[in-house]
């Protein structure tokens, strides 16, 4: 049995397994990224899975179609 995590509780200083929408997948939070409201931190794909709407791999409050991404809502190691 697969034991998810709520994602608030995600450890952010090394690379997880993540569950967003339908997509499981590898990342791990960065800092460093530029959105609307400036310079902000964000989950980012550490291969090439992750959700369609997560453009360049990045979990975007708004991607660069004009959508919010799928937000992680569960976490395991």
């Amino acid at each position: 049995m697969i034991n998810w995590q709520p994602i608030e509780t995600a450890p952010v200083d090394r690379e997880i397994t993540l569950c967003a929408g339908e997509v499981i997948f590898k990342a791990e939070w960065t800092c460093g990224f530029e959105d609307e409201n400036g310079m902000t931190c964000t989950w980012a794909a550490t291969g090439d899975d992750h959700p369609k709407d997560w453009c360049e791999g990045v979990c975007w409050s708004v991607n660069s179609n004009g959508d919010e991404s799928t937000k992680p809502v569960a976490w395991r190691d």
